[in-house]
Protein backbone atom coordinates (compact mmCIF):
# COMPACT_ATOMS: atom_id res chain seq x y z
CA UNK A 1 0.00 0.00 0.00
CA UNK A 2 3.12 2.50 0.84
CA UNK A 3 4.45 2.03 -2.79
CA UNK A 4 1.06 2.91 -4.25
CA UNK A 5 0.70 5.72 -2.15
CA UNK A 6 3.97 7.32 -3.19
CA UNK A 7 3.02 6.22 -7.06
CA UNK A 8 0.06 8.59 -6.48
CA UNK A 9 2.42 11.11 -5.13
CA UNK A 10 4.94 10.83 -7.89
CA UNK A 11 2.54 11.12 -10.71
CA UNK A 12 0.20 13.94 -9.06
CA UNK A 13 4.21 15.82 -8.98
CA UNK A 14 4.49 14.94 -12.31
CA UNK A 15 0.87 16.15 -13.53
CA UNK A 16 1.72 19.53 -11.57
CA UNK A 17 4.82 19.79 -13.22
CA UNK A 18 3.81 19.46 -16.78
CA UNK A 19 0.87 21.88 -16.07
CA UNK A 20 3.43 24.44 -14.84
CA UNK A 21 5.57 23.67 -18.02
CA UNK A 22 2.70 23.78 -20.24
CA UNK A 23 1.42 27.04 -18.59
CA UNK A 24 -1.69 25.31 -17.79
CA UNK A 25 -3.96 27.00 -14.86
CA UNK A 26 -6.48 24.02 -15.12
CA UNK A 27 -8.45 24.78 -18.13
CA UNK A 28 -8.34 22.81 -21.34
CA UNK A 29 -5.17 23.61 -22.80
CA UNK A 30 -4.91 25.02 -26.36
CA UNK A 31 -2.78 22.88 -28.43
CA UNK A 32 0.15 24.53 -30.28
CA UNK A 33 1.99 21.95 -31.25
CA UNK A 34 1.24 18.59 -33.42
CA UNK A 35 0.60 15.57 -30.72
CA UNK A 36 -1.72 14.56 -28.62
CA UNK A 37 -5.46 16.20 -28.46
CA UNK A 38 -7.85 15.56 -25.79
CA UNK A 39 -11.50 16.70 -26.22
CA UNK A 40 -14.03 15.58 -23.44
CA UNK A 41 -17.94 15.64 -22.91
CA UNK A 42 -19.47 16.24 -19.29
CA UNK A 43 -23.12 15.45 -18.82
CA UNK A 44 -24.99 16.87 -16.56
CA UNK A 45 -25.80 14.72 -13.17
CA UNK A 46 -29.25 12.97 -12.56
CA UNK A 47 -30.96 15.42 -9.94
CA UNK A 48 -32.49 12.35 -8.73
CA UNK A 49 -29.54 10.28 -8.22
CA UNK A 50 -27.65 12.70 -5.67
CA UNK A 51 -25.92 9.73 -3.41
CA UNK A 52 -22.17 8.32 -4.47
CA UNK A 53 -21.22 5.40 -3.18
CA UNK A 54 -17.85 5.40 -4.50
CA UNK A 55 -15.96 7.77 -6.21
CA UNK A 56 -15.01 6.69 -9.89
CA UNK A 57 -16.87 4.10 -11.47
CA UNK A 58 -15.02 2.42 -14.38
CA UNK A 59 -16.54 -0.19 -16.77
CA UNK A 60 -14.60 -2.91 -18.16
CA UNK A 61 -14.82 -1.24 -21.72
CA UNK A 62 -14.26 2.04 -20.05
CA UNK A 63 -10.70 2.76 -21.92
CA UNK A 64 -10.74 1.52 -25.91
CA UNK A 65 -8.22 2.10 -28.54
CA UNK A 66 -8.75 2.58 -32.56
CA UNK A 67 -6.21 3.66 -34.39
CA UNK A 68 -4.51 6.40 -32.59
CA UNK A 69 -6.62 7.08 -30.79
CA UNK A 70 -7.76 6.37 -27.61
CA UNK A 71 -11.74 6.87 -26.19
CA UNK A 72 -12.64 6.65 -22.58
CA UNK A 73 -15.77 6.59 -20.55
CA UNK A 74 -16.41 6.22 -16.87
CA UNK A 75 -18.57 8.27 -14.21
CA UNK A 76 -16.92 10.35 -11.52
CA UNK A 77 -18.67 10.95 -8.00
CA UNK A 78 -17.90 14.92 -7.67
CA UNK A 79 -20.03 18.04 -5.81
CA UNK A 80 -23.44 18.51 -7.10
CA UNK A 81 -22.41 22.01 -8.18
CA UNK A 82 -19.27 20.56 -10.18
CA UNK A 83 -21.18 21.18 -14.11
CA UNK A 84 -23.52 23.81 -13.50
CA UNK A 85 -20.58 26.27 -11.89
CA UNK A 86 -18.10 25.02 -14.69
CA UNK A 87 -15.90 23.90 -11.81
CA UNK A 88 -15.00 20.60 -13.38
CA UNK A 89 -12.25 20.69 -16.26
CA UNK A 90 -10.52 17.52 -17.90
CA UNK A 91 -6.75 18.22 -19.21
CA UNK A 92 -4.15 15.40 -20.08
CA UNK A 93 -0.74 15.19 -20.64
CA UNK A 94 1.58 12.81 -22.23
CA UNK A 95 4.90 12.43 -20.84
CA UNK A 96 6.83 8.54 -22.71
CA UNK A 97 4.60 6.13 -22.03
CA UNK A 98 2.22 7.64 -19.40
CA UNK A 99 -0.74 9.27 -20.33
CA UNK A 100 -2.40 11.19 -17.43
CA UNK A 101 -6.01 12.45 -17.62
CA UNK A 102 -6.66 14.38 -14.44
CA UNK A 103 -10.70 15.39 -13.87
CA UNK A 104 -10.45 18.93 -11.91
CA UNK A 105 -12.96 20.04 -9.46
CA UNK A 106 -11.89 23.88 -8.62
CA UNK A 107 -14.43 25.72 -6.64
CA UNK A 108 -16.84 25.75 -3.51
CA UNK A 109 -17.64 22.75 -1.38
CA UNK A 110 -21.00 22.00 -1.37
CA UNK A 111 -22.70 18.72 0.88
CA UNK A 112 -24.26 16.86 -2.28
CA UNK A 113 -22.31 14.87 -4.46
CA UNK A 114 -23.67 13.27 -7.69
CA UNK A 115 -22.57 11.04 -10.62
CA UNK A 116 -20.90 12.90 -13.46
CA UNK A 117 -20.72 10.66 -16.92
CA UNK A 118 -17.53 11.49 -18.56
CA UNK A 119 -16.25 10.30 -22.13
CA UNK A 120 -13.41 11.54 -23.90
CA UNK A 121 -10.84 10.96 -26.54
CA UNK A 122 -7.07 11.37 -26.89
CA UNK A 123 -6.25 11.58 -30.62
CA UNK A 124 -2.44 11.82 -32.18
CA UNK A 125 -0.94 9.60 -29.89
CA UNK A 126 2.49 7.86 -31.40
CA UNK A 127 2.43 4.25 -31.50
CA UNK A 128 3.87 2.14 -29.24
CA UNK A 129 2.92 1.05 -25.36
CA UNK A 130 1.02 3.12 -22.63
CA UNK A 131 -0.38 3.21 -19.63
CA UNK A 132 -3.16 5.47 -18.85
CA UNK A 133 -3.98 6.49 -15.56
CA UNK A 134 -6.75 8.89 -14.26
CA UNK A 135 -6.28 11.03 -11.50
CA UNK A 136 -9.40 13.17 -9.65
CA UNK A 137 -7.50 16.41 -8.39
CA UNK A 138 -9.62 18.91 -6.48
CA UNK A 139 -8.68 22.75 -5.30
CA UNK A 140 -11.80 24.04 -3.35
CA UNK A 141 -12.48 27.82 -2.65
CA UNK A 142 -11.48 29.04 0.95
CA UNK A 143 -9.38 26.40 1.76
CA UNK A 144 -5.34 27.07 2.19
CA UNK A 145 -3.09 25.19 0.20
CA UNK A 146 -2.11 22.81 3.28
CA UNK A 147 -5.17 21.73 3.93
CA UNK A 148 -6.37 21.20 0.29
CA UNK A 149 -7.00 17.20 -0.25
CA UNK A 150 -4.87 15.10 -2.06
CA UNK A 151 -5.33 14.15 -5.90
CA UNK A 152 -6.63 10.61 -6.29
CA UNK A 153 -5.77 7.96 -8.55
CA UNK A 154 -8.80 6.73 -10.23
CA UNK A 155 -8.08 3.83 -12.60
CA UNK A 156 -5.04 2.88 -14.66
CA UNK A 157 -4.84 1.02 -17.82
CA UNK A 158 -2.19 -0.29 -20.23
CA UNK A 159 -2.77 0.43 -24.02
CA UNK A 160 -0.97 -0.24 -27.35
CA UNK A 161 -1.50 2.30 -30.02
CA UNK A 162 -0.45 -0.53 -32.92
CA UNK A 163 1.81 1.33 -35.95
Amino acid sequence: MGRMVWSIAALAATVVALMITAGCDGENPVDTVDGPHLTYTLEECDPTSRVVSKLASFPEDAVTVSGNTVRFQHVLGTYCNAVGDSALTVTTSVQDTDIVVTEWFEGQAVRCTCPFPISGQIDGLAPGAYRIWFIHSVRLDGVSDDDQPEPRLLHQARITISP
